[in-house]
């Protein structure tokens, strides 16, 4: 299961470098230098100190994102305060989706990564924000992810030399930011380098370093030009829950909007509302959030928007411009979601059913006692508790067995309050009927009869502000257990 969910991640985290091993970085820059626009060349000894000064400026963001990237990944700590100061949306939230993957699957970055020394190679400061182009050889050859518990190699993550090249752009705050990347897949002097926004992909490699199969084709209108399988996260992010645990009791439809109750895309459910990515609008399958750091102050009535398409899958985005919030943003976290989420947290199991008479012992007799019990445990009969969070609110919910029907396999039901007592031999109850679990007139016919039993569970929640309710009908069902019932046989004498 881990290889499977391995090549998804890992494409979004360390897809982006050149293609082979053999191109060097100095070609491909002299390749990909341009000349700056006519109206941004020096008019003058002003302009020159502008732009001199806006460079220096620029370069400086960009050495101190890869700073803080390198402390982030070896966390693989998407809420690293530094990365806010040199990054902005939309690379800071794909940078920070990567870093959050990382962590997830338990893998961390080691090794060393270098910059072979960043130049700008066009600027336009008439722009609006102001915008500097730069270019670098970053050398990962010795960076790769590992995972904490054995700090074993990832596999497929050992980087390399690759060209990548990123925008800066100056704030309405005044800081210089970096805000997008691309990587050149081609860097053969007849082609032109091309530049793609990569939404992060660029900057999570030069967090982590990585390689891209030389098979890498050229880039489709999904995928950047050096990570030709970025379609391969189509993990269901947000998902709350997991097979086998609390179960799907309770689960909801399609609500048009986000923020409340369970959202749907393409038939999955997905977070209503992801901390990193925003609110969700299954209208178009997006998230939204406002745009950290956006790049210009909103005319009066708009906001910036950063907007995360096909359900967030990789955290790529881009910024909007809006009128008004999107359906559901910003709406605020809904508790019987949250119950839901704590629910499928927990694991719930069918107990190991048992009878007296046991057929592999001996049959027992029509008329006469059958004694049933359950195997007693949390997990198959409780209490358990469990707790969901979002943005403050805190759902609790405990769940426990509140009754056992047995079926004893004749169209008879028996209702017992718990989990029965074991019959023993030589015990007090010995020869009588259960004391709190049994079939106390026995089987009226001779025959082999298939029981099982069926614990029904308590589900209830509440919040910390002052919601309550319960999950119903939630039930585990044991295996089936036979039993012979012979007839009683009279000796006449």
């Amino acid at each position: 299961m881990r290889a499977r969910q391995l090549s998804r991640w890992t494409a979004g985290l360390v897809a982006v470098a050149t293609v082979g091993t053999s191109t060097a970085c100095g070609n491909a820059q002299e390749a990909a230098t341009t000349a700056a626009p006519e109206r941004n060349r020096p008019a003058g000894a002003e302009r020159a100190a502008e732009e001199a000064a806006a460079e220096k400026a620029a370069l400086a963001a960009y050495s101190g994102y890869l700073a803080a990237s390198r402390t982030a990944s070896r966390r693989s700590d998407p809420q690293e305060p530094a990365l806010t100061r040199f990054l902005a949306d939309p690379l800071l939230t794909r940078v920070r989706f990567s870093l959050r993957q990382a962590r997830q699957n338990g893998a961390v970055s080691a090794g060393t990564l270098r910059s072979e020394g960043p130049t700008v190679i066009s600027m336009d400061l008439d722009a609006t924000p102001p915008t500097v182009e730069i270019q670098d050889c970053v050398d990962a050859s010795n960076y790769r992810l590992v995972y904490l518990a054995d700090d074993k190699v990832v596999p497929g993550t050992r980087g390399s030399r690759h060209l990548a090249t990123a925008t800066a752009a100056r704030y309405p705050d005044g800081r210089w930011r970096i805000s997008a990347g691309a990587a050149h897949q081609d860097q053969r002097p007849a082609a032109v380098v091309r530049r793609m926004l990569l939404g992060g992909a660029l900057m999570a490699l030069l967090a982590t370093g990585g390689a891209v199969p030389a098979t890498a084709a050229d880039p489709g209108a999904e995928c950047p030009p050096a990570q030709p399988n970025c379609n391969v996260w189509d993990d269901d992010p947000g998902t709350p829950g997991g097979g086998g645990n609390g179960g799907d009791n309770g689960s909801g439809g399609d609500n048009g909007g986000g923020g409340g109750g369970v959202c749907q895309w393409q038939g999955r459910t997905v977070a209503c509302y992801d901390d990193l990515l925003g609110w969700f609008n299954s209208g178009n399958g997006c998230y939204y959030k406002l745009a950290e750091s956006p790049p210009t102050e909103p005319p009066e009535g708009q906001q910036w928007y950063l907007k995360s398409c096909n359900a967030g899958a990789l955290g790529q985005g881009t910024l909007e411009l809006l009128d008004t919030p999107p359906p559901g943003f910003g709406a605020p976290p809904d508790p019987e979601e949250l119950a839901r989420r704590a629910f499928a947290s927990i694991t719930l199991r069918a107990p190991r059913a048992s009878v007296a008479p046991r057929r592999s012992i001996g049959p027992g007799l029509v008329g006469l006692p059958v004694w049933m019990w359950a195997e007693s445990g949390v997990e198959q009969f409780g209490p358990q508790s469990a707790t969901a969070e979002d943005r403050g609110l805190e759902v609790t919910i405990w769940a426990k067995v509140n009754r056992v029907v047995w079926d004893m396999g004749n169209g008879d039901t028996v209702t017992c309050a718990d989990a029965g007592t074991k019959y023993e031999r030589r015990g007090p109850h010995a020869g009588r009927r259960s004391p709190d679990c049994g079939y106390h007139d026995g089987y009226p016919e001779a025959g082999t009869y298939t029981v099982r039993a069926t614990t029904h569970w308590s589900v209830t929640w509440t919040s910390n502000g002052g919601d309550s309710g319960s999950i119903g009908g939630v039930t585990r069902t044991t295996g089936p257990v036979v039993i012979q019932i012979n007839e009683l046989q009279v000796v006449a004498r």
